[in-house]
């Protein structure tokens, strides 16, 4: 297994893709940055004044931008990471090497899981390296700051979220095989089923039905995630989707690779 890693890793290094997509989700990381440090906090003034309470202060800090990095890349941080993934796993497909690999004696499932391994490795660097710029733009803006008591809570939750949401890539690319099939599911079907899954809340919000199937989908997870003041059961409840996403798209993802003819 450890030569089949390294093989992985050396095939992964060597595709310029790679370093192309960490420099654009760095880019982003730091437009996200520079957009929640100038934008201000919307107060309910009514209320404040009602309640006789001082108006609050925004409060930014390394920490703090690291907590609210993936909420504003919600939706660029999969897209980028799953580009990144297609092109790294599909490379073997679509030029055929993959049958050199299983001459060599390795198996089919051997083979999934040192891909699925790599991929989450390629995942953590981009984690890294947001939550890395966050703090030293935060830091230099701002100041260093102290965690507050939810945020490591939360920086850990962001992390499995990122594991599941790599679990649902990868097995896409499993099943398609695809480049270009691949890269549309994943830049264009994603948002697709997002707006599906916000028509049904506005139909639901207008027969009074409180309930929003939206918040069941595994992109609305980073943007909950990012909000110091969320609720314990909605962080109870991502953590949940997030383990049980990653169980199932893994598993199917194995089962595929099993059948598969290449």
């Amino acid at each position: 297994m450890g030569a089949l890693l390294k093989y992985e890793f050396h095939k992964l290094f060597r595709q310029k893709s790679f370093y192309v997509c960490s420099g654009i989700i760095a880019l982003m990381a730091l437009i996200n940055f520079l957009i929640w440090a100038y934008t201000p906090i919307n107060f309910n003034w009514l209320e404040i004044l009602l309640s006789g309470e001082d108006i609050p202060e925004k409060t930014s800090s390394g920490f703090g931008a690291m907590e609210a990095a993936l909420g504003g890349l919600s939706s660029q941080l999969p897209l980028i990471l799953g580009i990144t993934l297609a092109i790294y796993i599909i490379s073997d497909h679509s030029q055929n090497t993959i049958k050199n690999v299983y001459a060599r004696g390795f198996t089919r499932t051997e083979v999934y899981f040192a891909k699925f391994i790599v991929s989450l490795a390629v995942m953590s660097a981009m984690f890294v390296l947001v939550m890395l710029l966050s703090f030293i733009g935060g830091t230099l803006e701002f100041e260093a700051g102290k965690p507050d008591g939810t945020f490591f809570k939360l920086l850990s939750s962001q992390f499995l979220v990122c594991a599941a949401i790599t679990s649902v890539e990868f097995f896409i690319c499993i099943a398609v095989k695809s480049l270009p099939g691949t890269i549309v599911i994943i830049v264009g079907g994603t948002q697709f089923l997002l707006n599906i899954l916000q028509l049904i809340d506005l139909i639901l919000a207008s027969k009074d039905i409180d309930f929003r199937i939206s918040k069941l989908y595994i992109g609305s997870f980073l943007n909950d995630l990012s909000n110091s003041a969320i609720e314990t059961p909605r962080l109870i409840g991502c953590i949940i989707g997030a383990v049980v996403y990653a169980a199932v798209f893994l598993s199917l993802g194995w089962l595929i690779n099993r059948k598969s003819e290449k």
